[in-house]
């Protein structure tokens, strides 16, 4: 059995009382069962923490020693600490909707 690392979920939320993402306790088990499993003479190659992931929160995950991190909706800019269109994503999203026809004076769309 070789294990190459582990993971967790969610290891930082959106604080909006705070104003920025934060750590969860999960973040801090996380770091807690890898340091158990260092103790133990396991090297782990990838720590994995996930949630509101962003140009703003790679540098608090790099501080736990965080290796991999999944972007999720930073992807497309919509996470909750860009609400004001003020983090480094651009947001990506367009909804469109589609007049499919008219009939009776009434429109229909899907």
């Amino acid at each position: 059995l070789h294990l190459a690392g582990l993971t967790h979920f969610p290891c930082l939320l959106w604080d909006a009382a705070v104003g920025k993402v934060l750590p969860t306790p999960n973040l801090h088990t996380l770091i807690q069962a890898r340091d158990q499993l260092a103790k133990s003479g396991i090297a782990l190659e990838q720590l994995n923490a996930p949630s509101a992931t962003s140009c703003t929160s790679l540098p608090l995950l790099a501080q736990y020693g965080v290796t991999h991190a999944e972007p999720g909706h930073a992807l497309t800019g919509t996470i909750p600490a860009n609400q004001q269109g003020d983090q480094p994503e651009r947001i990506a999203m367009l909804w469109l909707s589609e007049i499919s026809h008219h009939f009776r004076g009434d429109s229909y769309c899907y």
